[in-house]
């Protein structure tokens, strides 16, 4: 999340979180709503790099690779996160210039 609201320079991208959707027992990933169409797991990490725009959009080329491997490598990612990256001891506050940016 950081990432792409940092880069988010079009103030594209809006932060919400799972407890708040109506379908959240389905979702166990990052989700993407854009333009009325729904993305997760490896779709909707590709789809926000993308929007970012610049050198970010050569991303499109790992559409190329089936979504099945794809998802699978996300799960991998996602499930090796803290073993590979570590843990904060706490969850991080969020920026004040972040706030204006959760979805209503």
């Amino acid at each position: 999340m950081r990432f792409l609201i940092n880069r988010d320079k079009g103030n594209i991208f809006e932060i919400g979180f799972l407890n708040d959707m109506e379908n959240q027992k389905e979702m166990d990933s990052i989700v993407l709503v854009y333009k009325n169409k729904t993305y997760t797991k490896s779709s909707a990490v590709l789809k926000s790099v993308i929007l970012l725009k610049g050198i970010h959009q050569l991303a499109f080329v790992f559409y190329c690779i089936p979504k099945v491997i794809r998802d699978y490598i996300y799960s991998l990612v996602a499930t090796n996160r803290y073993k590979w990256f570590g843990k904060l001891e706490q969850c991080p506050t969020m920026p004040k210039e972040w706030k204006n940016r959760m979805v209503k």
